[in-house]
């Protein structure tokens, strides 16, 4: 979350499938069973996937020095060939297509060709470990993959087809739907990803060593932090919070549903709106 670099490295190349106990979620990489159920969290996902295609090479992660506008198409075919599927209703004449095998020559990486996308690649290979390795998983975990086994593909689809509906397309339903366009122009305005995790200033670790955090990890509340204060423009004291890509981050399904209530309104103040979009920022002293 907050060296972004990294986090489109595990955006881009797949986990190691694996689990050393019931409670560790490696296999899962930087997703969670809530978002791959709900598909929730994918406007970062995109947007940390578009700016590595603008702005970075995806191999390197070192900076080019062309025109990123330039790469917009390029960029969007990124997140095309990263959610493609096979279509589950070939025979649907809806005229949005979801597969994309044509993709595979230019990111290798993030389709195949036979057009099965880097995020379907993913589901397929947790929910095949999750069976084969029920004695190391939790019960949660086995019963989970086994649910998102069932209907997936179907959603996806649907949702690949809605992340390109034109924004002014007059049968939209959902005017605050995601869509690629909205990805990549976010994408534009917010940069290269920071390559870098910077430090928690002194005064800050300060402040949580001298806190009563009532059971939460003090390193959960620096990383906090640290995100806020990476985050932080200059003329505003509150980020957008993405709180299930944070708890992805952390491994862990109690983070947005617990841990993130838990963390002292004296050091991080957290609010959401109707829309469930959530701010944060660090209290002031």
């Amino acid at each position: 979350m907050i060296n972004e670099w990294q986090e489109f490295i595990e955006y881009t190349h797949l986990p190691p499938y694996t689990a050393a106990k019931k409670t560790d979620l490696t296999y899962l990489g930087r997703f969670l069973f809530s978002m791959l159920e709900e598909l929730s969290g994918f406007t970062r996902v995109f947007t940390i996937l578009a700016r590595g295609f603008l702005f970075h090479d995806p191999e390197t992660g070192a900076l080019l020095s062309d025109d990123p506008y330039a790469r917009a198409a390029f960029a969007r075919n990124a997140l095309l060939a990263w959610c493609s599927i096979s279509d589950p209703k070939p025979e649907s004449d809806n005229p949005i297509r979801v597969c994309f095998p044509e993709l595979s020559e230019a990111f290798p990486n993030l389709v195949n060709d036979a057009g099965e996308g880097w995020l379907v690649r993913h589901v397929q290979h947790i929910t095949t470990f999750v069976r084969e390795h029920a004695e190391t998983v939790s019960v949660h975990a086995w019963n989970e993959a086994n649910a998102l086994s069932i209907g997936f593909a179907q959603k996806w689809a649907n949702k690949v087809r809605q992340y390109q509906i034109p924004i002014f397309a007059p049968n939209t339903e959902q005017p605050w739907s995601i869509r690629f366009d909205d990805m990549v122009a976010a994408a534009l305005e917010a940069g290269p990803l920071r390559t870098e995790e910077p430090p928690l200033p002194e005064a800050y670790a300060k402040r949580i060593a001298e806190t009563d955090l009532y059971g939460v990890k003090p390193d959960v509340v620096a990383k906090v932090m640290q995100f806020i204060l990476a985050e932080r423009k200059p003329d505003s004291e509150w980020v957008v919070f993405p709180s299930i890509n944070f708890g992805a981050f952390l491994k862990t399904e109690t983070f947005a549903k617990k841990t993130r209530y838990a963390i002292p309104s004296s050091l991080v103040v957290f609010e959401s709106d109707n829309s469930k979009i959530l701010r944060a920022k660090i209290a002031e002293e």
